[in-house]
């Protein structure tokens, strides 16, 4: 289990730096980096010829409609036209000590191939899902040498909790409007790590529940810039 230091959350790289450079790029990472952010959040995806790299989606259009079809592309094409970083090219540009937090794209990546690459870095990784049929995978294959979450928020805020407890997880989404004093009681009371997921809620709530109740981190675009919540994601 992650511990959780509700009074101090973690800053959170989106997307490797959004703001810095173009997002999931050795770029981003270089820059944001001299912010040394507590976390470095990377979008995980896997080319038709097996290459891990980091790419979150077309700007301008729906995220998973388009980025979808890049499995089905080699890695030579996609980084022609799209200008990507394999990653091991990102990870090689950490040079503070930090999470990296890997957003899991597909669920055709595979435990072995993530640990292929990350065992050679001296990083604390955690691994985001979507699916829990696909963290099975994961747990088959890595075990507890990796942290996991799951990287949504749960409707039912007290059948997801318990889920969470049952699979073993180290840290759960919240949405802003469950964060009731009976939900946020029973997280402290149980010691359980979690994040307040900010989906349509302005700046200024945000920050009211992450005083309140804390948050395991915070995810910012600009990381000269940590007053500026994310909105939507």
């Amino acid at each position: 289990m992650i511990k959780m230091n509700s009074g101090k959350p973690y800053l959170m790289a989106h997307a490797g730096g959004k703001k810095h450079g173009k997002e999931n790029s050795v770029k981003s990472v270089r820059s944001c980096g001299k912010y040394k952010p507590d976390i470095l959040e990377l979008d995980l995806r896997k080319s038709k010829d097996g290459v891990l790299f980091c790419y979150h989606g077309f700007p301008d259009f729906p995220v998973f409609f388009m980025a979808y079809f890049l499995r089905f592309l080699k890695f030579g094409t996609i980084k022609k036209y799209l200008k990507v970083n394999t990653l091991r090219e990102v990870l090689d540009a950490v040079n503070w000590k930090a999470i990296v937090f890997l957003d899991i794209k597909q669920t055709n990546i595979t435990g072995e191939e993530i640990d292929g690459i990350c065992s050679k870095y001296k990083m604390e990784f955690w691994l985001a899902f979507y699916k829990f049929r696909y963290f099975d995978l994961l747990k088959e294959d890595l075990e507890d040498s990796y942290k996991y979450i799951y990287n949504f928020g749960f409707m039912n805020f007290r059948r997801g909790f318990k889920k969470v407890k049952r699979n073993g997880l180290d840290a759960m989404k919240v949405f802003s409007w469950q964060c009731s004093e009976k939900n946020m009681k029973m997280l402290k009371d149980t010691k359980s790590a979690y994040t307040v997921q900010p989906m349509f809620t302005s700046r200024k709530k945000m920050k009211k529940l992450i005083k309140k109740y804390g948050s395991l981190w915070i995810a910012l675009d600009d990381m000269s810039k940590p007053e500026k919540l994310l909105r939507t994601r």
